[in-house]
């Protein structure tokens, strides 16, 4: 975990699928962005310039960045979630990753009753946003306990 005026940003391996998320709680879409790109430049990625309206964004409860023909992709949450909004959120913004992530292996998504779909089949989907969800709220209770532990006492001269 990592730390700067507030914000707090972890990456998160999503395992066999070679897809690593970074996790932004935190700040605004200001501060993600240029973590996402500092973090995506020392993993050896050149990104094109974010959009200004996703950078000047103050409505979102949180945001997916991907860009294509990259594999890493980033989530950033401009609280950490406590509540049932904000973890539904992370449920949301978890099926965009899943959708990155597994579309880029070749899985492909079908449900009963979809067009084209021969054999349905949407646990990977479902395993996965589990995994994330839970792997984003394990990163929001970390922070939660950074921001309690109890500060020294300084010394009065």
């Amino acid at each position: 975990m990592r730390k700067r005026k507030g914000v707090y940003w972890k990456w998160v391996s999503t395992g066999p699928y070679e897809t690593d998320v970074l996790v932004v709680l935190g700040g605004d879409t200001c501060n993600a962005t240029e973590i996402f790109r500092t973090e995506m430049e020392k993993a050896g990625f050149e990104l094109p310039p974010f959009p200004e309206a996703m950078i000047d964004d103050t409505t979102t409860n949180g945001r997916f960045f991907n860009f294509h023909g990259i594999r890493d992709c980033g989530i950033w949450f401009p609280k950490i979630p406590d509540n049932v909004r904000e973890i539904g959120t992370v449920a949301h913004e978890s099926v965009h990753v899943a959708n990155h992530t597994l579309a880029r292996c070749g899985v492909h998504y079908s449900v009963e009753g979809m067009e084209g779909a021969e054999s349905p089949n949407d646990e990977p989907w479902a395993y996965f946003v589990g995994f994330l969800v839970r792997s984003i709220l394990s990163f929001a209770n970390e922070v939660r306990a950074d921001l309690t532990k109890k500060k020294p006492a300084t010394k009065k001269s």
